[in-house]
Order: structure tokens, then sequence, then C-alpha cells
């Protein structure tokens, strides 16, 4: 496949009418357009890396918890629409059983859109005093054991964990550091020393920054101000101007850039009319695509990653910047960016198309055009 005189977002540009070669599913070679050049004519398309939501439940009425490789499938095939090419399937605090069967059900899936990398488990191991749309009475502290089930019920899939480091105790802490995985501090009361402890230990991850966590006081920065303080955290965001303001947005733009990586928190609401839908056994109401709780507490979003992108631009973002929040960020976080989050000779060809607008034209996977 060779994609000509399309511009291409690289991690420090934007390179005007290239010609994009793919064999085998691989970018080959990226480099300015000839008049010998043979190939399909994308004049005016912006080439972009594939997006990879690492924070992702559901769309289209599909959750991770409905415990059914179906589900993840439909997930998959919906997402690649909003330019998702990966993501990570995200659990919810519920109850031991329902967290194993829905882990049960990823080995199972045969997802044939977005591809997943693996699990985020959102909770269990998180704090009573921010549950956010978690389920409290389903909170529980982190054991090994337990977790060892839950590893071995997914296939070993389970990347990424959010939980609040003040909850648990050093050796699970440093048990689920050993084995690789990414601890996301989120849904947490963490002080000042807590997340300087935190940081000690090797922790370096902020999950849905703002909200769900501690937050800024002068004389206790709490999760938030040691976001903004420390440059090396990396801070998730969903950018729907609802569970953050556009003035926050900018703030966050203006200290984390380097290190922020965008996010939906999508749940099975999305893409779908206003109305009442389930998440993690909760009741969520879902009124001009805002989805609550019946105490009025956020539960997750009907944000979709291009409108995520729409929205950073909106407030100031930078369109270089804002791709690597969208792709390279997230690789990087999941110790995949030797492979994803670029176009670049050698790396696996999952890619978006968008017009002048930013409205998606084509996304392919693996170099296969899906859309």
């Amino acid at each position: 496949m060779k994609l000509l005189n399309v511009d291409v977002v690289t991690l420090n540009d934007v390179l005007k009418k290239q010609t994009v070669t793919i064999e085998d599913g691989r970018f080959v070679s990226v480099h300015d357009t000839q008049v010998n050049d043979l190939g399909d004519d994308y004049t005016g398309l912006l080439m972009m890396p594939g997006f990879i939501d690492v924070h992702q439940h559901g769309t289209h009425g599909f959750d991770m918890m409905d415990g059914d490789p179906r589900s993840i499938e439909a997930i998959s095939t919906h997402l690649v629409h909003e330019g998702t090419t990966r993501f990570l399937a995200t659990t919810m605090t519920m109850n031991e059983a329902a967290i194993l069967k829905a882990l049960e059900s990823y080995p199972n899936a045969t997802p044939k859109g977005a591809l997943p990398l693996g699990i985020h488990l959102e909770g269990p191991y998180i704090s009573k005093d921010y549950p956010g749309a978690q389920d409290p009475g389903a909170i529980v502290p982190g054991t090994i054991e337990q977790f060892e089930q839950f590893q071995a019920a997914s296939g070993g899939a389970i990347k990424l964990v959010t939980l609040a480091p003040e909850a648990q105790d050093d050796a699970f802490i440093d048990y689920l550091l050993k084995a690789g995985i990414v601890i996301s501090m989120g849904h947490s009361a963490a002080t000042e020393a807590d997340v300087e402890a935190a940081i000690k230990k090797g922790i370096r991850r902020v999950t849905h920054c703002y909200n769900a966590m501690s937050p800024l006081h002068h004389r206790d920065l709490g999760l938030v101000g040691m976001t903004l303080l420390h440059d090396d955290i990396e801070a998730e965001l969903i950018a729907d101007g609802i569970h953050t303001s556009d003035k926050a947005i900018q703030l966050l733009l203006k200290y984390k850039a380097d290190h922020m990586t965008l996010i939906t928190d999508g749940i099975r609401a999305k893409g779908l009319a206003d109305g009442v839908v389930d998440l993690g056994g909760q009741e969520v109401h879902v009124k001009d695509g805002i989805a609550r709780l019946k105490n009025g507490a956020l539960a997750g979003s009907t944000l979709t990653l291009d409108k995520a992108l729409k929205n950073m631009l909106d407030n100031g973002g930078d369109l270089v910047k804002v791709s690597r929040m969208l792709s390279y960020h997230p690789a990087r976080t999941l110790k995949v960016d030797h492979e994803l989050g670029q176009i670049k000779s050698g790396y696996t060809a999952d890619f978006v198309l968008v017009d002048p607008r930013l409205n998606i034209q084509r996304v392919a996977v693996n170099g296969e055009l899906l859309i």
C-alpha cells in the first residue's frame, strides 16, 4: 500500500505531501512525494498515528464488566470509528466474582477492530473517600493472593492497575512493580507525603487527573498538586469539558504537555441516546451525553478520542503534542513505544486519516484499512 501526498504527523513536526509505504502491516518508508510515485492520492488529508485508549470501559451498549467475550469484540468494532486502534479493556470495582468473570472473558475474545493491548484494572484497590462511580462496598485492600488469581484469570493480560497508594501496604505495591505492572494513582486521598512515597517506589502515573482524588491545597498539595509539581508524572485526562473545565485543561496543558495521556473513560452509554444504563452494577442516568449516578457523581463519559483531539486544540493545544497524548504517550506508558505510537519506518502501521476539520476519514490497524 502506498499513500501519496498525505501530510504526516511525526513526534516533532507535520511533514507535508508525503508518500507513505506500508508492507506486511508495517510502515516501510515516509518520504516527500515524487512525480513518479505510484499509489492512492490522499491530498488534503492528515495522517496521525492510531489512537491508544488506556482507559476504556465500554461503548454502544457493551461493557468489559459484561463478562462476555462478545462484548469485548463489539467494543473493538465500535472504537475504531473514533480513531482508536489499540486500547486497554478496563474493569470496575465490583465483587471478586464479577471481576473474575470479566477477566476470564478477555482471552476468549477475537476482536476485529481496535485491538486490545491488555487490561486496565481500575480498582478494587482504591479509597473509599474518593470512590467516584465505583461501588464503595466492593473496595478492598490489595493482596498478592487475589491479584495473582486475577492475573491468572486474564491469561496474564493485566498491564495497568489504578489504586490508592495510601490504602495499600508496601509489599503489595512492591509486588506489582516487580511484576512489571504499571501502577496509576487514582480514586485516592493521597497526601503530599503519600505521593512522595509512591514516587520513591517508582510510581509515575495518575488516573483521570483532577477527578476522584485529593485536590490541591496550599498546605498540602494533594494528588492534583503533586501531579502538577512533578514533571515526570504522567496524567490521564478526560478532555470533555465536563469532567474538567476548559481552564483546568489549559492548566494541565501548560505544565504537563509532555506527560499527558488523553483517555475517554468511556462507558456503555457512549454512542447511545440519553437514558439509563448500568455501570459496575450501579444505575447511571445519561442526559445531554453526561453520565451521572443518582447522587450526581459523574460516572465515566460518552467522550470519543476524536472529539478529545478537537477539544484539546480548541483549548490551545499544539497538534503535534496532542497527537503524542493520543498515541506515543500511552505507548510509552505500556512500554510498546518501540513499535506503536509513531508513523515511522519499522513501526506497526496503525493510523488515522483526518480532513482539515479533523473529521475521521479512514482508519487502519496493522496496515489494513477498516474504515
